[in-house]
């Protein structure tokens, strides 16, 4: 394992409040690295690996288990930094964001599809997108960084960090394959329960 050696503009700890969040970013343009403690991803089902890139904070490791921009380009005029993390991530829906639908996976919901208007998505019962949103508040770190592209840089970093939760650009991450399993499980099962919207 390696210590992840950067001097982030901000750093949260458990317990992430949104509006604590907004109240002290700012920028509008970054890259965010999400963290957890070794319970956490303990119960993610991600083993402890040389491969993982970690901090130390109040007295604890916390391991790098994602990396994310906002926003994800230099044409997107909504979802910045701070509505990505705090309306996506720590919002209400899965299908609004990569990560929560990698944490479900990993926690073995059992999700199902609808159509929202021409669009078909994956859901999950409200119950268990609350059980995430309160997985993340209270069990994980968020270090950001701001960037005026911060799509130019997002590749270099989950290449050189591999972190086990990214998918895109991540081929050669050493959980990309378990990774990419559990996902494409978890939207198969959501295929065979189609609900009406």
């Amino acid at each position: 394992m390696a210590e992840l050696k950067l001097e982030f503009d901000r750093f949260f700890e458990p317990i992430l409040d949104k509006a604590v969040i907004r109240n002290n970013i700012d920028f509008q343009k970054g890259i965010y690295f999400w963290f957890v403690n070794e319970a956490s991803l303990n119960r993610l089902n991600i083993p402890i690996n040389s491969n993982l890139h970690w901090v130390y904070r109040n007295n604890q490791t916390l391991y790098l288990i994602y990396i994310g921009i906002g926003p994800s380009n230099q044409n997107v005029r909504r979802q910045f930094l701070k509505d990505r993390i705090t309306k996506c991530h720590l919002g209400k829906h899965i299908n609004q964001s990569t990560l929560r639908q990698s944490i479900s996976a990993l926690l073995e919901h059992r999700p199902y599809n609808k159509m929202v208007g021409q669009n078909m998505k994956i859901f999950i019962e409200k119950d268990l997108e609350s059980e995430i949103t309160d997985f993340i508040s209270n069990g994980f770190s968020l270090g950001v960084l701001g960037h005026d592209e911060p799509w130019s840089i997002e590749g270099e970093f989950i290449h050189n960090y591999n972190p086990p939760i990214n998918l895109s650009g991540n081929q050669n991450g050493w959980f990309y394959n378990e990774m990419s399993l559990r996902r494409a499980t978890h939207r198969a099962i959501g295929a065979e329960d189609i609900r009406e919207s």
